[in-house]
């Protein structure tokens, strides 16, 4: 079962707890997981002590890339990171069995 979760900056601490939790349950049942942010919420999971944490632990638990939804192509240092325009944010939705 393919997984899609998508990753907004209107989520608190206590929802994106949560949904960390939930990913990590869906990698240690050998789910493919992908997450795509947009780019508010990926700078706010990085500068937050706490949500930077979670993105240090998912890549440790096997998400090798944090995909950033972004309407142009963005040059990024990080091999952790890739960004991804709204036509492939569709075919990720189109082929995903469980999207949250």
């Amino acid at each position: 079962m393919k997984c899609l979760f998508i990753i907004t900056p209107h989520q608190d601490i206590e929802h994106a707890e949560n949904l960390y939790l939930l990913i990590i349950a869906m990698l240690n049942f050998d789910f493919p997981v992908t997450l795509v942010f947009d780019a508010t919420s990926f700078k706010q999971w990085q500068t937050s002590e706490q949500l930077n944490q979670y993105l240090v632990a998912l890549h440790m638990y096997g998400i090798k890339q944090f995909h950033i939804l972004s309407s142009h192509r963005t040059n990024t240092t990080e091999n952790k990171t890739a960004y991804i325009d709204h036509a492939t944010f569709e075919q990720m939705k189109s082929a995903a069995d469980f999207i949250l």
